[in-house]
């Protein structure tokens, strides 16, 4: 697949090697746009590539490039994304270090392991046809990436000089926030998605507040959007229709966020003063079915103005936050059962001292709690309090600022923020797309479709449709938008370059297969929703063919080209194009076959990671 993690595959007679002596003398080599830096021998040569690091003397850099074993240590090291590697946390990563072990060659068992300033497991094991002993790690990096680092040198001396050389290179690794990923929206355009609905009204002096929160929708197609102090707002969630307005139940009311429970109940947190309904209850036509919560500092207690979030579990435990205590823990992430007794309480101090001002979502088919802040990043929780990531995108997200959060069935999820509008993110913390545009405060008066200033409420649908909610505060406009990230919408958008009519010229021009004939030039997406596409074309005996598959200027698409015969027999495959190939990255993708009889053949698209849009060639040689 890659070079580096295929390198022991290679089963050749292996050169006369050089005995590693431990090395004294070592010098410091940093790479911001990598994010990385390690202390290495300084008769060492470091070479990198995109996301791709290799150390070690040149002339074993050299033989690698020409197909041939090294013969002393040599450092294999590549950044790579949780969606590169169908990661969903690090939970996993014992087994993947196993799967990077070769079939049929035994390896140590997974060990957890602490290089530097980052965590991971590793795993050893030596092939004996090549008399290559590989150490192998992945390495969970706070930024949302994942670290493949092996260590690779002839079986002979590995005891002896190589095992005592990498234990002085391993614990000087550290990884930071790579360029690229301190501006992940850089090389993520905004002018895709659009608005399938807006619904938005204006409170006058007169009515009672209403204050736009969090969002939950049911299987009868009806969102419930929490309301602050007028209770909740019912919303077609097809149409944006207006339904109604239920509650408040009580004259103190000050509903913040809403879940709604496996039993089809309502659960609001409410930031109430009263001191004993601090978790509210309803049932979907809004009648009231109970409440609980108390002020207070003591455990299972609401600080004044709290809670301002709440997510229900499959089991129907309640999740919910309280903020700003005055004695003890400062800062508590609650879990109540159903009925309101205390099962766990966590204190956000020592899962990380920057989060503040959180929100939380669930996982409801994983073992998983999300917590997002305005500060601190993505932590992600067991049911028990483990932490099983920290910090996740902090450095981008603390500039982004975000508002709420939302788990998608696919495996994303959607982030409101202040700065930047709304956010779809994989569970590692990478940014996949973008939309919103700020609101125009100059212009003032009412939201135009797009439009955001500080989404209060999002969430995200089983068909990835987000909505998202919040109320201005000095004009007193609300507002509920449906969007997509991907794809037109229904609603014209100002703020757009393009007019509407391109933009929909441009979307319809995407193919997502069919037929393909010599010559001809296609483009398309694949997306976690639609990973590949198939092509059929004809060929006669003796035709030449050159297929050419490449990702688009920002796609982070790690292409792979198939071509099949009519019974989908394999005929031949090309995943990485390597290097020094014209106008193609290295991880883009071509072939070149030649027909034995006539027939119709069929070309797939795919990928190996990432995502975003491609162009695929045919052409007769």
């Amino acid at each position: 697949m890659r070079w580096f993690l295929s390198l022991c595959l290679l089963v050749m007679c292996l050169a006369p090697f050089t005995t590693i002596m431990a090395q004294s003398n070592f010098i410091r080599y940093e790479n911001p746009d990598l994010g990385i830096a390690l202390q290495v021998p300084s008769t060492w040569t470091v070479r990198t590539e995109t996301n791709r690091l290799t150390a070690g003397y040149e002339s074993d850099l050299n033989r690698l490039d020409s197909g041939l074993l090294p013969q002393n240590l040599v450092l294999l090291i590549r950044m790579a994304t949780y969606n590169d590697l169908g990661l969903e946390n690090v939970s996993q990563l014992p087994q993947k270090v196993s799967e990077l072990v070769l079939p049929g060659v035994a390896s140590d068992t997974p060990t957890a392991i602490n290089y530097g300033n980052i965590t991971g497991y590793q795993t050893e094991f030596t092939v004996t046809q090549s008399a290559l002993t590989t150490r192998v790690a992945l390495l969970a990096g706070t930024d949302g990436r994942v670290m493949i680092v092996r260590g690779v040198a002839p079986q002979q001396g590995w005891t002896l000089d190589t095992a005592p050389l990498l234990a002085q290179i391993m614990p000087s690794l550290e990884f930071t926030v790579s360029t690229s990923m301190a501006t992940p929206l850089d090389s993520v355009p905004d002018d895709d998605g659009g608005v399938l609905w807006h619904y938005q009204t204006r409170q006058t002096s007169s009515q009672r507040s209403i204050t736009l929160g969090g969002i939950a929708y049911d299987s009868t197609g009806v969102l419930y959007i929490a309301a602050g102090a007028r209770g909740f707002m019912a919303l077609n969630q097809a149409t944006g229709e207006f339904i109604n307005f239920l509650g408040p139940i009580f004259g103190d009311d000050n509903f913040t966020d809403v879940s709604l429970s496996p039993d089809l109940k309502l659960y609001f947190s409410n930031a109430t003063s009263n001191p004993a309904r601090r978790i509210m209850v309803i049932d979907r036509a809004g009648n009231y079915q109970g409440a609980w919560g108390v002020g207070g500092n003591g455990a299972g207690e609401f600080a004044e103005g709290m809670p301002r979030t709440i997510a229900v579990s499959k089991a129907g435990d309640v999740w919910t936050v309280s903020e700003r205590h005055t004695e003890g823990a400062t800062n508590r992430i609650y879990r109540f059962d159903k009925d309101g007794n205390l099962l766990a309480t966590f204190d956000m101090a020592e899962i990380s001292p920057d989060l503040h001002n959180v929100h939380l979502d669930i996982d409801r088919v994983a073992d998983r709690v999300y917590v997002v802040g305005e500060q601190g990043g993505i932590a992600v929780l067991s049911w028990q309090g483990q932490q099983l990531a920290v910090g996740l995108a902090q450095a981008f997200l603390d500039q982004a600022e975000p508002l709420d959060i939302s788990l998608g069935s696919n495996g994303m999820f959607m982030i409101a923020t202040r700065q930047e509008g709304l956010i779809e993110m994989n569970t590692a913390g990478i940014v996949i797309d973008r939309f919103g545009y700020a609101y125009d405060t100059e212009r003032g008066g009412a939201f135009l479709p797009a439009e955001y200033l500080a989404p209060n409420g999002i969430v995200i649908d089983n068909n990835l449709v987000g909505y998202f909610a919040e109320t201005h505060p000095d004009t007193g406009f609300v507002q509920v938008q449906a969007i997509t990230f991907s794809g037109q919408g229904n609603l014209a958008i100002a703020q757009r370059s393009r007019s509407v009519t391109e933009v929909e010229a441009a979307t319809q021009g995407l193919s997502s297969g069919g037929d393909i004939s010599y010559g001809n030039v296609v483009h398309g997406i694949l997306s976690n929703t639609d990973p590949r596409h198939d092509y059929t074309f004809s060929a006669t005996a003796g035709d030449q063919i050159q297929v050419t598959l490449k990702a688009g200027p920002t796609a982070s698409l790690d292409t792979l080209l198939v071509l099949f015969d009519n019974n989908f027999n394999r005929l031949a495959d090309n995943d990485d194009v390597g290097v020094g190939v014209e106008d193609l990255r290295e991880t883009d993708s071509r072939l070149v076959f030649t027909f034995s009889r006539n027939g119709n053949y069929i070309i797939r698209v795919s990928r190996f990671g990432g995502q975003g849009e491609y162009e695929l060639i045919l052409t007769r040689q």
